[in-house]
C-alpha cells in the first residue's frame, strides 16, 4: 500500500512562528495561494513523469464534471487541516480522525518564543534537559504515541490486512493509497515511530514545511507496520 502524507497549509500563526497546536487556526491567504501554486505547478507537469505526480493531478483535478467522487482520505478535525484537504482533493471523503490532531502546547498555545521568554514555566521548561511535557500542555511521548497509535489502527497492523476505505490507485501506481492530510508534529510521530529510517533521524527531522510532506510505501513484516522508500514531496 502506498502513503502520501501531507502538512496542512500556512496560516498567519505559523507565518509569524507561533506555537499553534490545538488552537484551531485557519489558513491564511499566503497559505492558500501557496497550496494553489502547488497544484498549478501539477497541472504544467507531464504525468508521465512522476508516479506521485499523476496520483495527486488525479485527484487534484477531480472535481469537474465526470471527475472521481467517493475517494477516502484522512484527515485531522482542526480546520487547516480541512481546507487543505478541501484544496488538494475537492472530491474524496474526509474521514476526521481526532488522534491526528496537533500537540497541545498549553501555555505556549498561539504565542512566539518571544513572547514566553517573560514566563518563568516557560523558561524552566526549554532549560530544562528533560522538557518531557508543554507546561500545561501534552506529554511529548504521549502526543507521539498517540498520533503513532491512530496511524497503526489505520494501517491494521493486527492481522495485516487493509479493510480501511482507501483510494484506490491501482491504474496509477499497482496499489490501493492511504491519504492523511495533517499536522507537521503528527507527521513526525508517524515518521518517528515506523520509517525504516527512524534510527538514524531525530523525530523533530520528520517535520516537512507547509504544504509538502513524505511519499512512500507501507509494508507489513512480522505483524509489524513499516513505512519505507519514503521520499520528501
Amino acid at each position: 500500500m502506498k502513503l502520501l502524507l501531507l502538512r496542512h497549509g500556512a496560516t498567519a500563526g505559523n507565518l509569524e512562528k507561533r506555537f499553534i497546536g490545538v488552537t484551531d487556526d485557519p489558513l491564511c491567504d499566503s497559505g492558500r495561494d501557496e497550496l494553489a501554486s502547488i497544484i498549478n505547478g501539477l497541472a504544467g507537469e507531464d504525468a508521465s513523469n512522476s508516479e506521485l505526480t499523476a496520483l495527486i493531478s488525479r485527484i487534484c483535478f477531480s472535481a469537474g464534471e465526470g471527475g472521481r467522487g467517493g475517494d477516502d482520505i484522512f484527515v485531522s478535525p482542526l480546520s487547516r487541516c480541512r481546507e487543505t484537504a478541501s484544496i488538494f482533493f475537492p472530491q474524496a471523503r474526509q474521514n476526521l480522525c481526532e488522534d491526528f490532531r496537533e500537540c497541545d502546547f498549553g501555555i505556549l498555545e498561539n504565542h512566539t518564543h518571544e513572547e514566553m521568554m517573560s514566563n518563568d514555566r516557560y523558561v524552566r521548561f526549554i532549560e530544562s534537559e528533560k522538557n518531557e511535557e508543554f507546561p500545561g500542555g501534552e506529554n511529548i511521548e504521549g502526543f507521539l504515541s498517540r498520533c503513532a497509535d491512530c496511524f497503526a489502527s489505520l494501517a491494521d497492523v493486527a492481522e495485516g490486512e487493509k479493510r480501511l476505505p482507501v483510494l484506490d490507485a491501482e491504474e496509477i501506481c499497482g496499489e490501493e493509497i492511504l491519504i492523511a492530510v495533517v499536522h507537521g508534529g503528527t507527521i513526525m510521530g508517524i515518521m518517528n515511530a515506523f520509517s525504516e529510517e527512524k534510527e538514524n533521524v531525530p523525530y523533530y527531522k520528520w517535520s516537512p514545511a507547509n504544504g509538502h510532506g513524505y511519499y512512500g510505501d507501507v509494508v507489513f513484516s512480522d505483524g509489524q507496520v513499516l513505512i519505507r522508500n519514503a521520499h520528501p514531496v
